[in-house]
């Protein structure tokens, strides 16, 4: 057994965003290891509607993602 077998590696990010209705979205997201924060402001941008305003991405620390996660129920 591998450790590839199983996870991912990513990275964790803090971002908050405005969108149009002025609601201000505060959360953290998991990208694929090394995408940049050009490619992660543009993948914001087109996976949430009405985004007004990237006012924060922040680097948090390196992850790993598990590769069964659609089979994993967290309570």
């Amino acid at each position: 057994m591998v450790i590839e077998d199983y996870w991912l590696d990513g990275t964790a990010y803090h971002v908050e965003f405005i969108v149009n209705d002025g609601q201000c979205i505060d959360r953290e997201i998991i990208v694929p290891l090394g995408m940049s924060e050009d490619a992660i402001r543009k993948l914001i941008e087109s996976s949430f509607n009405n985004v007004k305003k990237i006012s924060a991405l922040d680097y948090m620390n390196d992850v790993l993602c598990t590769k069964k996660f659609p089979e994993i129920v967290i309570m």
